[in-house]
């Protein structure tokens, strides 16, 4: 597993990150010992990174993924996030952020966080953020609480916006950086260059439309990226390739991110990802590809407030 600066931060993270989502049972029960001997293959591996968030059961993958660390702390970059705890449930002012910070201090059993990230921008008022939020993350860079600050979202336009108003340390964005979508390098590529910023890349199955099962039924996408997914796991099928497998690899040879964000639920799971990252896509299979996605390539959605939209 290679390692990279992440950005000007200071932090050297595995290309491959460890998005902990599943550890809060977002894709399906797991029991703890499970986790722990997830997270510790995934160690093993050289993974470095790891992604969590109190919005992730509830707190459930911040407790799992505290206990699971125990004794290997060094050497990890441990980021989670603020501001968000349900589905609707937001709370952006300086008050509610510190709270997050001890709370997630106390599940992480850590002294500190090393990439603290406000959690979805798009569903806070960015004039609120601006003044409120991200100056209280920056008290806290500035005690050692937390030793990079970032802003996490699905609204390109809005992240580049508050990075240009605020000096933040890295942006991660999800949906973007894969088969499906690949704006995530020209919308925020010439700010990352400028201003040395960690990008982080997530959610490389297009929130689970590139996954041999397909989306979920609340996925908010327009049924043109349903239609376009289904026409790339027919290809991924004719070559004999396991969709996610491929999405994977496409995700790592996407240029621009600094890391990328991995979620997987069992140690299986985890050994196939890896296993991918050494099977290269030919051209034949690269050109089926874009035939597939077509006029979908970069097809958005809305999310959050609707003051927010692009």
């Amino acid at each position: 597993m290679r390692t990279r600066p992440l950005g000007r931060t200071g932090l050297i993270v595995s290309e491959l990150g460890f998005g902990c989502a599943p550890l809060g049972d977002e894709y399906g029960p797991l029991d703890e010992a499970a986790c722990v001997r997830l997270v510790h293959a995934a160690i093993d591996a050289g993974i470095t990174l790891f992604d969590t968030a109190p919005y992730y059961g509830k707190t459930l993958s911040e407790d799992r993924l505290g206990h699971a660390l125990k004794g290997k702390r060094d050497g990890i970059v441990l980021a989670t996030k603020c501001a968000r705890h349900g589905l609707e449930e937001f709370d952006f002012s300086a008050a509610g952020v510190r709270r997050d910070l001890q709370a997630s201090l106390k599940r992480l059993q850590t002294d500190h966080i090393d990439l603290y990230q406000v959690h979805d921008v798009e569903f806070g008022k960015e004039e609120l953020i601006l003044e409120e939020t991200l100056p209280a993350l920056m008290e806290m860079k500035e005690r050692g609480d937390v030793l990079a600050v970032g802003i996490t979202g699905l609204s390109l336009p809005m992240l580049a916006r508050i990075a240009e108003a605020f000096t933040v340390d890295t942006i991660l964005s999800y949906c973007h950086g894969d088969i499906l979508a690949r704006d995530f390098t020209p919308s925020l590529g010439d700010i990352a260059d400028r201003d040395g910023l960690g990008l982080i890349n997530a959610s490389i199955t297009h929130m689970g439309v590139l996954t041999p099962q397909g989306p979920q039924d609340w996925h908010p996408a327009p049924r043109e990226v349903f239609e376009a997914g289904d026409r790339v796991r027919a290809v991924c099928e004719a070559h004999e390739r396991n969709v996610a497998e491929v999405a994977l690899r496409f995700a790592m040879g996407y240029e621009g991110p600094h890391t990328t964000l991995m979620g997987v639920s069992d140690e299986a799971q985890l050994d196939s990802s890896l296993s991918a990252l050494e099977q290269e896509l030919s051209d034949e299979l690269l050109s089926d590809l874009d035939d597939a996605v077509g006029g979908a390539l970069d097809a958005r959605w809305h999310d959050g407030l609707e003051e927010n939209y692009d």
